[in-house]
This record gives C-alpha cells, sequence and structure tokens, in this order.
C-alpha cells in the first residue's frame, strides 16, 4: 500500500490543522503522512491546542503555523489528500491546490479565542479535538486496503 500525503489548511494554522495533523500522524503511521498549512498562517500554535495534544498523549514535537504556499512550491511533498477545515460560522475558506487527488471540507467548532473560563475552554479543546478524531478515523477506513481493527 503506497503512504498518502494529506494536508489539513484551516485560517491560520493555530489551532485546528496543527491537531489533525497530529492526531493522523499518530492513527496513521504506514498508510498516512500528515501536514498542516494556513491561509493566514498566524504567529504561533495555540497554548491550549498544545497542551491538549500532550494530555491525550501525543507528542507533536514543535509545529508553528506555515503558509499553504509553501506546499505549492518545486520540492514540495505531492498532497494526495486535501482536507480544509472549516470554522462553524467563520469565513468560507476557498483552496486552490492543481494536482491534489482528493479534497474534503470538514465543519468544527474553532476553540482558539473562544470566551469562557480555562476548564470550558479546555474542555471544547477536548470535544474538538474529539470530533477530529472521528473523522480521521472514518477517513483511514475508507482508505483501500484499511480494514477495520
Amino acid at each position: 500500500m503506497t503512504t498518502r500525503n494529506v494536508l489539513f489548511v484551516c485560517h491560520d494554522n493555530a489551532c485546528l490543522s496543527i491537531m489533525a495533523a497530529a492526531y493522523l500522524a499518530h492513527a496513521g503511521r504506514g498508510i498516512a503522512r500528515a501536514y498542516s498549512a494556513g491561509i493566514e498562517p498566524g504567529y504561533a500554535v495555540h497554548p491550549l491546542a498544545m497542551e491538549m495534544l500532550c494530555d491525550v498523549g501525543l507528542r507533536p514535537g514543535e509545529p508553528y503555523p506555515k503558509s499553504l504556499s509553501i506546499f505549492q512550491t518545486p520540492g514540495a511533498p505531492h498532497i494526495d489528500t486535501l482536507v480544509v477545515l472549516q470554522r462553524y460560522g467563520g469565513p468560507r475558506i476557498h483552496v486552490e491546490f492543481p494536482g491534489v487527488g482528493d479534497t474534503f471540507q470538514w465543519f468544527h467548532i474553532d476553540p482558539d479565542g473562544l470566551p469562557g473560563t480555562l476548564a470550558q475552554r479546555k474542555a471544547t479543546y477536548l470535544s474538538t479535538f474529539a470530533d477530529l478524531r472521528t473523522h480521521i478515523d472514518g477517513f483511514l477506513l475508507s482508505m483501500p486496503g484499511v480494514a477495520a481493527a
């Protein structure tokens, strides 16, 4: 089976796409390679996103917000699947990415910047991560040659 390169794109590459790429890197070992980028990359990954990833046992290294344009330059990895992570109620993200085999749009709550106590915000990050995990697990099971465990 061929390893597929999957690029998760969100608005700022500081939360949703970082969490999705971290989970796919863990769950898709051997069948999918994960990347993330943003349309308008922020300055840093949201600290609560990193904390939540560590809390669920993922070690994403030191991700940083990247522009989508770095994946559209010569020498960049070929992207087989593009997943655009849309925010409920947020501006629509339109991505032109020639040569990509599959493109998906998934809608999620973006916990970055939501009001509430620290405990409420952490719970929202965990809930959003659970939704991303469900989407990604379904995606992995839909890949040719992958059987349910």
